[in-house]
């Protein structure tokens, strides 16, 4: 119904089981005897995400939502072609040396999102929207920010998210109701 206000809170997961960031011939350890380089890459895990939305019904068919959310999870690296030398002049390269415990990370990865959704319900646009199932569209546009906890990053980065999916509500009664939803994230992160 147009003019009314909805709060909700949602339960799903991101997926960062996917590289995150790779760079190679990098440097992943300096000791006072030795320099250590390689090729390393972070592949993290999928996170669940809780999100908080506060929306209101332009009409019946048609709502703008804010979305609020964070989602917690771990990263795993990999050095591959891995080099070290010695800290002295002249010293020749060492091809292959060990991996030591602490050398690949695995730590945690946080990250906040904020967005504004539209959220359309296209059976509604000519009906009187009845029933207790609405399938709807939903688009938006927000921020997402990383906080990788890394020797190779600074701190927080944050980029712009579109995101965009689909999604089915079942009305329980006037005031409750169940969403599923998949929604895709776009966003492209510079470390």
């Amino acid at each position: 119904v147009g003019g009314t206000t909805e709060i909700s809170f949602g339960f799903g997961f991101l997926d960062f089981n996917k590289v995150l960031w790779e760079h190679d011939q990098i440097i992943y350890k300096f000791t006072t005897d030795a320099t250590y380089w390689g090729d390393v890459q972070i592949k993290g895990e999928s996170a669940f995400n809780p999100v908080l939305r506060l929306g209101y019904n332009l009409n019946k068919w048609i709502s703008l939502e804010g979305v609020g959310g964070v989602a917690i999870t771990e990263y795993n690296s990999t050095i591959t072609n891995r080099r070290s030398r010695e800290n002295k002049p002249n010293a020749p390269i060492q091809e292959d040396p060990p991996l030591g415990e602490f050398d690949a990370e695995n730590r945690s990865l946080l990250t906040m999102q904020a967005s504004l959704n539209a959220v359309i319900y296209p059976l509604n646009i000519a009906g009187d929207g009845v029933g207790k199932l609405h399938p709807y569209l939903t688009a938006g546009i927000g921020k997402m920010w990383y906080e990788m906890n890394s020797n190779y990053f600074d701190g927080l980065e944050g980029t712009m998210d579109y995101s965009g999916g689909l999604g089915l509500r079942l009305l329980a009664d006037k005031n409750i109701s169940v969403r599923f939803e998949v929604l895709a994230h776009f966003n492209n992160i510079q470390f």
